[in-house]
């Protein structure tokens, strides 16, 4: 597989986050993986396990150089996330990462989206994984999580079709299925 993108950040180095990385990783689209989250230990079990190639715990400043942004966090925890995101992308020179999450409720996650990513709306590809293990964590994750496995993307008439294609396509190099649909349809 060609290579999509040249830096991406994950927040969220778990299951979800974590087997997202290794399937890129696998599929040879992605050059540099870095991640970040709650605590040092996880992220530094998530660098162990070749996961991430390096990690910060600031978000804002791990976003910096992203070219995708991947949200793998509780939803409780998504608005905090995204402030951090917005702060760290409008302090560097990069404009143009795309952000896309993982979460399971995509109105809420959207209003939350629109309301942070006011100005670059059109780079939030909203979507869910139907995915999972009861097991969690870096130590849980495994590359063919989402091989044969639908991922719905949910994005808005804001969402540039550029951004829609790049996040299917990622999703694609795991070995997903990915359909589109409308965020009150899903939820």
């Amino acid at each position: 597989m060609k290579k999509l993108i040249n830096n991406l950040c994950v927040i969220g180095t778990g299951l979800i986050g974590g087997s997202f990385c290794l399937a890129l990783k696998e599929s040879g689209c992605c050059a540099t993986i870095i991640g970040t989250g709650r605590t040092e230990a996880t992220l530094k079990k998530a660098q162990s396990l070749n996961i991430i190639d390096t990690y910060s715990m600031d978000i804002s400043e791990a976003v910096k150089d992203a070219d995708v942004i991947f949200v793998s966090v509780p939803l409780g925890a998504t608005e905090m996330v995204f402030e951090k995101i917005s702060a760290g992308l409008k302090q560097s020179a990069n404009q143009k990462a795309v952000i896309t999450d993982a979460g399971s409720s995509k109105l809420q996650v959207q209003r939350i989206a629109n309301k942070v990513f006011a100005d670059s709306a059109d780079r939030f590809v909203a979507g869910h994984p139907i995915a999972g293990t009861e097991n969690s964590g870096p130590g849980a994750a495994f590359a063919e999580l989402y091989r044969g496995r639908r991922v719905i993307l949910t994005p808005t008439a804001k969402t540039s079709t550029e951004a829609v294609k790049l996040v299917t396509e990622l999703w694609q190099a795991t070995g997903a299925l990915v359909e589109t649909m409308d965020a009150e349809h899903h939820d």
